[in-house]
């Protein structure tokens, strides 16, 4: 019989302390980073990263060719960002240290961490960033997609044993639409060096949390093709082995 003043763990009401410890064993019980000091907040990012062995991971990609895409022919749309190629003569900034274009990364991010998009009317010359009012308002073939700038959080593999957590950038790029075309031209990137001590700064408020929780997430994703990468490796290696060791039965 349940003593008297305890309340059910039921409806959000007061856990009893069994509860809770159970919770705690159970993994249940999870941390809002927001609460963490900046130092532990600092701390956990940093742990995260150099938890893992750039060299070792898979999925990285030159940073020229995850910036440039194609979509598929039926989801274009005059709307759509459909085609993305670097322009001529763009200009690139970045940090020191920096990542150059052809140094291999992967977006760690997990999705884009800012979008802007300008959507011009054929008819008037109106512009908008309302996706929506455009196309609802002007008509599937009544605008298009000007412009825009990207935001994107990467992880650099570099040449050297350093850790995850000192190869970790944001990437601005701005892109405009070629004139008569169906693609978009990027004419600038600014590279940023983005340490964990300097997370919470560059991204204010509940983002830097938001931003770290969806990292931490992408992190685990990527390590988890890298374990299926490594793991078919090895059983290709088992199968050659197995294939060497009857060859070499075979034989006198």
């Amino acid at each position: 019989m349940a003593s008297v003043g305890r309340k059910s763990s039921e409806g959000g009401l007061r856990k009893s302390k069994a509860q809770r410890d159970l919770d705690f064993a159970l993994g249940k019980n999870r941390v809002p980073l927001d609460d963490l000091s900046n130092y532990e907040f600092c701390v956990f990012l940093k742990n995260a990263l150099d938890e893992v062995n750039l060299r070792e991971m898979r999925g990285f990609t030159e940073l020229r060719n995850l910036l440039s895409f194609a979509s598929k022919e039926f989801l274009r749309s005059p709307y759509n960002l459909n085609m993305l190629v670097l322009g001529e003569g763009f200009k690139l900034t970045t940090s020191n240290p920096g990542l150059t274009l052809y140094d291999h990364v992967q977006d760690i991010g997990g999705c884009l961490l800012t979008q802007e998009m300008l959507y011009k009317r054929y008819e008037s010359n109106e512009t908008t960033g309302d996706e929506m009012k455009a196309r609802n308002g002007w008509g599937q073939n009544g605008g298009y997609l000007l412009s825009g700038k990207r935001q994107i959080l990467v992880l650099h593999r570099p040449r050297d044993d350093s850790s995850a957590s000192s190869n970790l950038f944001t990437v601005d790029y701005w892109f405009v639409r070629v004139p008569k075309a169906e693609r978009h031209v990027i004419h600038s990137i600014d590279i940023s060096h983005l340490p964990p001590v300097a997370f919470r700064k560059r991204f204010l408020g509940n983002r830097a949390a938001e931003i770290a929780c969806g990292m931490v997430s992408q992190l685990q994703t990527i390590l988890d093709r890298t374990v299926d990468g490594l793991l078919e490796k090895s059983r290709s290696f088992e199968r050659v082995s197995a294939k060497i060791k009857r060859m070499r039965d075979a034989v006198m």
